[in-house]
């Protein structure tokens, strides 16, 4: 992934996967039950915001086998009095003041007061601090966004910022 990313070739199936195979160790697994092909930055964005369905997250994580991961205890999420979420997926472990609205927040992320976060994807650990705005983008871990900061993406190609970045 990391050479398709600075090679800026988009088709990770393609690029990162068929192109290397001579390199890597494939293996397989029988699976039926809910897939989502995920080939590109944009297919990232479309497959894990179609989680956001009831259908499609419940089919996932609750029919057939269930999906285990490490175990990360954390305190529940707090909702600050001025708080506004609608249709989104909060992790556990979040402190959210501002307004988070069709949109997935990993663990641990903030969102101060004043901030609005639509339509993206929050990676872990992520502070999006006080009158920022963040529409349709993809955090990844463990980065900041200023005060103020306006980050805008369309559906079709969202604005990504790489793990821990400061904007």
């Amino acid at each position: 992934m990391d050479e398709c990313i600075n090679s800026e070739k988009e088709n990770f199936f393609l690029n990162g996967i068929k192109d290397n195979l001579n390199k890597l160790s494939i293996q397989t697994y029988h699976h039926e039950g809910y897939t989502a092909f995920i080939q590109s930055l944009k297919s990232y964005y479309k497959q894990n915001m179609r989680l956001l369905n009831t259908d499609h997250y419940q089919t996932l994580f609750f029919e057939n086998q269930r999906i285990y991961t490490k175990v990360k205890d954390e305190p529940p999420t707090k909702y600050g009095e001025d708080a506004e979420v609608n249709h989104s997926l909060v992790a556990n472990g979040c402190t959210i003041e501002g307004e988070v609205s069709n949109s997935i927040l990993f663990r641990g992320v903030t969102v101060e007061k004043g901030a609005v976060v639509k339509d993206s994807i929050i990676l872990q650990r992520c502070h999006i601090k006080a009158d920022s705005t963040i529409d349709y983008s993809i955090i990844d871990k463990d980065s900041t966004i200023a005060s103020g900061t306006t980050l805008k993406g369309i559906e079709d190609r969202p604005y990504v910022i790489a793990k821990r970045s400061v904007i």
